[in-house]
């Protein structure tokens, strides 16, 4: 009789093809009624977008589409995820536990403020009709958000810290009564 085969990242799971509860991949029998939902509502949202690619040829050609897509794909696979990936493993691997999630956050949060930043960044000093958008300094904005950011972040984690040593930890078995 075979024996499952170990877990080698030893996270609890069984690899996939094992079943059970912890199993990595459900089977497809076990798709539950929200995630087929979610899956409609994002085949919907992709066939909409195309709808529309399609039905506007004169304001958003298909072909001049996909140098962008391209683009987005070399972006993301090519250096936002390795990126990413990357600052996690030093996140888990240099940071003590208690420090971790408040950094994590903070990065995640960083990365939503450059995420809206950098359209701005990119397009100041360039005419709009109104002429009163994008007059303002945005790189300072964008720095002195970061750097509260990161503020928050410290001070959140000093006193996160200091909260820990002074509660102190029961050793005795409380009383059920």
């Amino acid at each position: 009789m075979n024996s499952p085969m170990p877990d080698p990242l030893g996270s609890g799971h069984r690899p996939p093809g094992e079943g059970g509860v912890n199993s990595p991949v459900a089977p497809a029998e076990r798709v539950g009624p929200m995630r087929l939902l979610l899956g409609l509502v994002g085949v919907a949202g992709i066939l909409f977008g195309a709808w529309g690619v399609l039905t506007n040829q004169g304001t958003s050609p298909p072909l001049a589409i996909v140098p962008w897509w391209i683009g987005v794909v070399v972006l993301h696979d090519g250096i936002i995820a390795p990126v990413t990936i990357g600052l996690g493993w030093l996140i888990t691997h240099l940071l003590p536990r208690p420090v971790r999630a408040p950094v994590q956050a903070a990065g995640v949060t960083a990365g939503l403020i450059a995420l809206f930043a950098v359209p701005l960044l990119l397009r100041q000093g360039q005419g709009f009709p109104g002429g009163t958008l994008l007059t303002r300094n945005y790189a300072a904005n964008v720095v002195g958000l970061l750097v509260l950011v990161i503020a928050v972040v410290a001070v959140g984690s000093v006193v996160r810290a200091l909260l820990r040593r002074r509660v102190p930890v029961r050793t005795d078995p409380v009383d059920p009564r």
